[in-house]
């Protein structure tokens, strides 16, 4: 039995996952962006482990979630589905500056593998995927 923390896991394709996980026999932890997201989630998958809980796009959150989230003991694997759906906005972060919503959240998502990463043996994307460096600065 494997346990996998699934980000995004509200709906669509980050439930579903959560959802073959657990009829597989293995452990889901689910990730909601906030409480009523969080409710929800309880309520369409009830064998989940757990619910942890936390805006992605927030570094302010995203740390929580990720001692939340180690509180559970130690993963299999980590699945990065938040940020993957809808619309790619431009928002602004906590620091000021203009970014990509899903870079943004791609980052946040690296965040939170390196700080479970005595907790986790393999996550679903490296650190570094799907981030891509300002225009005029040097590759990533």
């Amino acid at each position: 039995m494997a346990t996998v923390l699934v980000t995004g896991s509200t709906d669509g394709i980050g439930r579903q996952t959560a959802l073959d996980l657990i009829d597989r026999g293995d452990r889901a932890v689910l990730h909601a962006r906030n409480d009523q997201r969080a409710d929800e989630a309880r309520a369409a998958v009830s064998q989940a482990a757990r619910v942890v809980v936390g805006d992605l796009a927030s570094l302010a959150e995203t740390r929580p979630v990720a001692e939340a989230a180690a509180g559970m003991g130690t993963y299999d694997a980590i699945i990065h589905n938040a940020g993957l759906g809808g619309a790619d906005d431009r928002m602004v972060t906590e620091v000021g500056s203009s970014a990509s919503s899903k870079s943004t959240c791609w980052r946040r998502t690296s965040l939170l593998a390196s700080s479970l990463r005595p907790h986790v043996l393999f996550t679903s994307r490296p650190a570094w995927s799907g981030m891509r460096a300002a225009p005029g600065r040097p590759p990533i």
